[in-house]
């Protein structure tokens, strides 16, 4: 019985491959979903077809369409109302600052737990400067009426992409990473660089300590130490310029976190600094524990340089005070 099944499909395809250029075309899909299951788009240009719907929907501003495309389980795992609330973020920048884009034509592609899955780079240009977009979504996978469907959608400026490309890939949903200056984008709140500077000008070395979180004053090692050397850095330096900031939330099991991480340029005599700033700007579980987190401060990377290949070890720079509270420098900043 097997057996003549065999037969009859290879007969039935050989005459369907026979009358296949006589047959009707097909309409082109044109939607992300097929009968409610998350589809990529078949073709050598299927990545591209992608980044074109996310676009399409986005000049539509249709948050409900991009939220189905979401894997069902990505939606269990997020919080609905914070889903919804990045995709909107998503598409207001896609709709309202890109004003150009490259063709997808870099993607990754993994096949592990009988899933493949995909991440789709492609580079938008804004008045600002250039980011990369990183797409990553799940296809044709056991189980994809729950596990197929778009899962992380990062942007990040261009040139961070040592730091931020991998960055909260393994949380449901959006990450953004704004370049200062875009157009109508600021974040919540007051700069923390002023408030730092107007201190450090002043030498009061402890209204700085108080701005700092009480679980950051806690935890750090030498916050003391290291808020003389800042303070000594910030006086003498000649100006100041904000590069980049972005804002998320972190949940634990009483506590929802409003995080904000900022990176300004800093001028000094000795050269350009690159000043990292991370604080907690709300805590719903706990109201006091809001204040500066970490402050890094490095010499400035070469923007003509390819951070991977730089003697300095960038990464680890960049990444000091992400997990840890503090003050850290790279190297020493005195003559």
């Amino acid at each position: 019985m097997k057996l003549l099944i065999m037969i009859f499909s290879v007969i039935a395809g050989f005459f369907m491959w026979i009358l296949s250029p006589f047959l009707p075309a097909q309409p082109e899909r044109t939607e992300f979903l097929v009968d409610g299951v998350y589809q990529r788009f078949p073709g050598s240009d299927g990545e591209e077809k992608t980044v074109a719907k996310l676009m399409e929907l986005a000049q539509a501003g249709d948050v409900d369409r991009v939220y189905e495309a979401f894997a069902p389980q990505v939606r269990d795992e997020a919080v609905e109302e914070d889903l919804r609330a990045q995709i909107q973020a998503l598409l207001d920048f896609l709709s309202q600052q890109v004003t150009s884009r490259q063709e997808a034509d870099h993607t990754s592609h993994f096949r592990q737990d009988n899933i493949s899955s995909r991440a789709i780079d492609v580079v938008l240009y804004t008045d600002a400067g250039a980011y990369t977009c990183l797409i990553r979504d799940r296809y044709d996978a056991y189980g994809a009426d729950r596990r197929a469907g778009f899962r992380h959608i990062s942007i990040y400026p261009q040139a961070l992409g040592e730091e931020y490309g991998a960055w909260r890939m393994d949380e449901p949903g959006v990450s953004l990473v704004y370049l200062a200056g875009e157009a109508g984008l600021s974040p919540d709140g007051t700069d923390p660089m002023e408030s730092l500077t107007a201190l450090a000008q002043a030498g009061d070395t402890e209204g700085l300590y108080a701005l700092f979180s009480p679980s950051a004053q806690a935890g750090a090692a030498d916050l003391e130490a290291g808020i003389s050397e800042l303070t000594e850095f910030l006086a003498g330096s000649t100006g100041w310029t904000p590069y980049t900031w972005t804002q998320y939330t972190e949940y634990t099991y009483n506590s929802e976190r409003l995080a904000q991480e900022r990176f300004y340029f800093v001028d000094t005599a000795l050269g350009t600094y690159r000043c990292d700033i991370r604080c907690t700007a709300e805590d719903t579980g706990y109201p006091a524990e809001t204040g500066l987190y970490s402050i890094t401060v490095f010499p400035a990377p070469d923007p003509d340089t390819d951070y991977f290949t730089q003697e300095m070890p960038y990464r680890d720079y960049a990444e000091r005070g992400r997990t840890t509270p503090g003050i850290f420098w790279e190297p020493p900043l005195s003559s």
